[in-house]
């Protein structure tokens, strides 16, 4: 997976100045730096091209709140067989229906990262719709993502005497919100600084991993989701000739939905290469 490269500006969002990551190493070096400006290097090739910094999302997307869910539902008469008044023998009468269920995710950034990032944050489930999204970080957005199931169903209908059949079809409308966070700082196992000044442990040149000098300095960025669901049901509503009333859902067998507009593709995140550096997150270059 490709990463931005940090810069002194990143490190500066992330809550530590040039010289105070210097002041920091020379610390650490044991007072062996002189010149805040030449003996320290970030992602640079005047020290050593070899060590270098990266920023990166860290961890998985946090959930803040929940708003909802806010429910809405239509009820439509689609269809009457009307022998209440008639002393006919039962008759059947085939009747079909097409129909269209519909998903929508949407994703929104409301707090964008405050350093340069790059990827894809993935979201498995998006709002309770089991719809997930995978979105690039450096988009304002909005992204969307639209599933849909076009179904096209018939259902043998008896009407027996003096009874009246009425078909009804309830479309049901599901909003869900969530509000999430997600951290982001340096690459870890990956973040260096090179630094030079005097011998120090018999090396003039060390690169200093960034994480353990600055205690894994973080920031972050919020998010909100929005996810809709529309759901259609039919029932059969029967009546005899005393007003007496009795429903019975109509079965639909399953059906496999299909995209029909996709804001980004779910995809998988490679992991990052990991790379073990001494317990103190040195390493010497001569």
């Amino acid at each position: 997976m490709e990463h931005s490269k940090t810069t002194w500006d990143d490190i500066e969002k992330l809550g530590w100045t040039k010289r105070q990551v210097f002041a920091k190493a020379n610390q650490e070096r044991g007072e062996t730096m002189e010149n805040p400006d030449s003996d320290i290097e970030l992602n640079g090739n005047k020290i050593s091209a070899d060590w270098v910094s990266y920023n990166a999302l860290l961890g998985r997307p946090i959930l803040l709140r929940t708003m909802g869910p806010r429910q809405g539902k239509t009820i439509t008469v689609m269809k009457t067989f009307n022998n209440l008044e008639k002393d006919e023998p039962l008759f059947s009468s085939p009747w079909s229906m097409s129909w269209t269920e519909k998903i929508l995710v949407e994703i929104t950034m409301t707090r964008s990262p405050s350093i340069g990032l790059k990827g894809n944050i993935e979201i498995n489930d998006v709002a309770s719709t089991g719809l997930g999204i995978s979105f690039p970080v450096d988009k304002q957005g909005p992204h969307r993502r639209e599933q849909s199931c076009s179904r096209h169903h018939w259902w043998p209908v008896r009407v027996p005497p003096r009874r009246k059949v009425t078909i009804i079809m309830t479309v049901t409308n599901r909003v869900n919100k969530e509000s999430y966070a997600h951290d982001f700082g340096l690459l870890k196992n990956s973040s260096m600084v090179a630094t030079q000044g005097k011998p120090f442990d018999g090396h003039q040149r060390w690169g200093l991993d960034m994480n353990w000098l600055l205690d894994s300095p973080k920031g972050k960025l919020e998010f909100d989701t929005v996810g809709k669901t529309e759901k259609i049901e039919f029932v059969k509503i029967s009546e005899d000739p005393h007003g007496i009333i009795t429903e019975e859902p109509l079965e639909i067998p399953p059906a496999e939905a299909t995209e029909t507009e996709v804001g980004q593709d779910m995809k998988g995140e490679p992991s990052a290469a990991v790379f073990v550096f001494p317990a103190n997150g040195a390493q010497v270059y001569d």
